[in-house]
């Protein structure tokens, strides 16, 4: 049950800082805004169907554990709180290092994201060959050719 409560607290982060866990193997062919928006939308929803799967097993988990304490606490009657007290001491000790774990995982996918996301904006920045060609004798800004340069679709007026 630790370990389920572990894999909740790990998806949570995932969905605040919308990092992709390894577990999700999502394929959407596109580097333009919509396949991007779709990525994180199918990523976002099988996190949190994983939240939703996790909670449903942990609280089977639960009444499992609750059914065994009983049948334990009958069978061991007096020296049952001593057992009880020893197995949490060591699932304490294996949660502490669970969550370390995961935490680097975290901080892991946190780089990766990052990485990810300066090559992406990079790829974005990308100069295309000028669309204008000056065969005046009119001297444009630079602004003003970055302008021309958008096309004829452009406007620059604001609504």
């Amino acid at each position: 049950m630790h370990r389920t409560t572990a894999a909740i607290w790990f998806n949570k982060p995932c969905t605040e800082k919308e990092i992709r866990p390894n577990y999700i193997h999502i394929k959407i062919n596109g580097n333009n805004k919509q396949c991007q928006n779709t990525m994180r939308t199918a990523i976002r929803t099988r996190v949190n169907q994983e939240i939703k799967f996790l909670y449903f097993k942990k609280q089977q988990l639960n009444t499992q554990l609750y059914k065994l304490h009983l049948k334990c606490a009958n069978y061991w009657k007096n020296t049952w709180g001593y057992i009880q007290d020893s197995i949490e001491r060591k699932l304490q000790e294996e949660t502490e290092e669970l969550y370390k774990k995961l935490n680097n995982k975290i901080d892991n996918l946190t780089k990766g994201k990052e990485t990810r996301t300066k090559h992406n904006h990079n790829h974005q920045q990308h100069k295309f060959y000028k669309r204008t060609a000056n065969l005046t004798n009119i001297i444009f800004t630079k602004e003003e050719l970055e302008t021309l340069d958008l096309g004829l679709q452009h406007s620059t007026k604001n609504p």
